[in-house]
């Protein structure tokens, strides 16, 4: 295998290689594409072609941990139902309601799941870390316990409203802290 992009677009990050390796037990992806968002133009085949073609190497390095299902849900269809009740975004196509589906879902064997309720192509260049952190979050449920010690206002302060830094709202940090740990307090 080569990868002759300029961006090396097919090459997957160390981190990615080690994530699928050390996968323990099954993991199923479904991933929704809605063939009529082809109608709109090129933009969304080329980029949904990419994840396939993403989530294809993803099931190949995980020697098999990884099982991929690709569902074309149609309206009115048990496809759309099964998107719309995994939590995926409908994308309006027509006037007339018709709703397009484009995202993945996973769920591991204890039945733990995580949803991309709409894979964008404005976030092409975040797909490989948003697929491995999905792949891991399912692959290592428990997250590690992570405390929090100090006397800053990490969650907010809602005594001054004009200091950006001591609005109501949790530090950016913390978000991130969030996705990958069982942060106390």
């Amino acid at each position: 295998r080569l990868d002759l992009t300029e961006d090396r677009l097919f090459t997957l990050a160390a981190g990615t290689k080690e994530v699928l390796r050390s996968i323990d037990e099954p993991i199923d992806l479904r991933f929704y594409y809605s063939e009529r968002l082809d109608e709109l133009g090129p933009y969304f085949a080329s980029y949904a072609n990419r994840v396939d073609e993403l989530l294809a190497e993803y099931q190949r390095l995980s020697n098999g941990k990884i099982r991929v299902e690709r569902l074309d849900p149609q309206p009115f269809s048990p496809e759309e139902d099964l998107a719309v009740a995994e939590g995926l975004q409908g994308l309006p196509v027509h006037d007339d309601g018709t709703q397009a589906y484009f995202g993945l879902s996973g769920r591991n064997s204890t039945d733990d799941d995580e949803v991309v309720a709409y894979l964008a192509p404005e976030r092409g260049d975040f797909l490989e870390y948003d697929l491995t952190r999905m792949i891991y979050d399912l692959s290592h449920p428990e997250k590690p316990v992570v405390a929090v010690l100090g006397d800053l206002p990490l969650l907010g302060n809602q005594q001054n409203p004009f200091n950006q830094f001591e609005q109501g709202k949790p530090w950016l940090v913390l978000d991130a802290m969030f996705q990958f740990f069982d942060v106390r307090f």
